[in-house]
């Protein structure tokens, strides 16, 4: 499907084999078998707005858009197979200006073993917002805008307020980064400019 602006809205995503909605951005770049490629048939622009995705066997909700939103929201009960792709709740990678509000995210991933954050963003030459959310009995961690090339300006400007966070690291066996609220990456200079403010945890 090809548009300048998908919006998906008011569904039930339920026990999906894989991942609830996966929505791919045109600047989306992977690297397959040595081969780099784009998506030139994405959407510039994706709302997912009032949806309710449990049991699905990987990510709920994962978008790869340049602008968007995902708001209001329930995602729990997903990706519970371990070992078996992304495990988190919403994630939002290589995307930009988009913006997670008032979502409820729980219970994604598996008891043991390492998964993915509830609200997983890494940005890609910009920031995110993510803004009164209710996110709770997280498996591993609770919200993160991460950050993979030190070059990109990865999350910088982020604004993380109002959320509230409540129970982490409840898995077994967990890798490090079992935190409520986490922005960083593996670089010593991640997401810069980071606005965290009025969250209750």
């Amino acid at each position: 499907m090809k548009s300048s602006h998908v919006t998906i809205q008011n569904l039930s995503v339920i026990n999906g084999n894989r991942y609830g909605i996966f929505i791919h951005g045109p600047e989306r770049i992977e690297s397959k078998a040595g081969i780099s490629y784009t998506y030139d048939n994405a959407s510039k622009w994706v709302d997912v707005v009032n949806v309710e995705a449990v049991g699905n066997r990987s990510t709920a909700i994962y978008i790869n858009s340049l602008v968007g939103s995902v708001r209001n929201c329930k995602v729990y009960g997903n990706g519970k197979e371990n070992g078996k792709w992304d495990q988190g709740g919403i994630g939002c990678y290589l995307c930009r200006d988009v913006v997670f509000e008032g979502n409820e995210v729980y219970d994604n991933g598996p008891k043991s073993g390492d998964a993915d954050f509830e609200i997983s963003t890494v940005p890609l030459k910009g920031s995110v917002t993510i803004l009164r959310n209710f996110v709770h009995d997280c498996r591993q961690g609770c919200i993160q805008v991460g950050g993979d090339d030190p070059n990109q300006n990865m999350g910088d400007n982020s604004l993380i307020a109002y959320n509230i966070v409540s129970g982490f690291g409840t898995a077994s066996d967990l890798p490090a980064g079992r935190c409520g609220i986490r922005f960083g990456g593996p670089y010593q200079n991640g997401p810069k400019g980071v606005g965290v403010y009025n969250n209750i945890i």
